[in-house]
């Protein structure tokens, strides 16, 4: 009986990733954690942590747009690259070089004025590179 290779891969509110395992058991973590990316940010607006509304940092495009598939970026899993990439098994593509390609593509509609459909994947590596600045909140603590 062979013995599986046990993956985990993490992030911090500061930027900083680590992880274990070897590269052809890496997941995209965005991919499982968008529901609770989405709650995350919701309870943080209701207790008036985090505007929803206001524009993200060096953005014209908002977490609300964002989370609704409303800010406009184009979708990464159109790019040939990508895809010839994940077909030889090479090491999945880190995230700063997933969003330059991706978003060197440009914006599929001005943000708020359509809607990505089937959803952009974008969004989700976006989110995590560019967290919103929440202000000091008890709303996430056991405490």
């Amino acid at each position: 009986m062979s013995q599986a290779t046990f993956h985990f891969w993490w992030i911090n509110g500061r930027g900083e990733e680590g992880g274990g395992g070897t590269h052809s058991d890496r997941f995209p973590y965005w991919s499982f954690t968008k529901t609770v990316i989405a709650i995350c940010a919701l309870k943080l607006q209701e207790a008036g942590s985090l505007d929803l509304d206001a524009p993200l940092q060096g953005a014209r495009y908002t977490l609300r747009q964002l989370l609704n598939h409303t800010a406009g970026l184009p979708d990464y899993r159109s790019l040939l690259d990508y895809h010839r990439a994940v077909a030889r098994d090479e090491e999945p593509w880190p995230r700063e070089k997933l969003l330059e390609r991706a978003l060197a593509q440009g914006p599929v509609f001005a943000p708020g004025e359509g809607c990505t459909t089937p959803m952009s994947a974008t969004c989700w590596p976006v989110i995590t590179s560019r967290p919103p600045q929440a202000r000091p909140s008890r709303v996430l603590s056991r405490t």
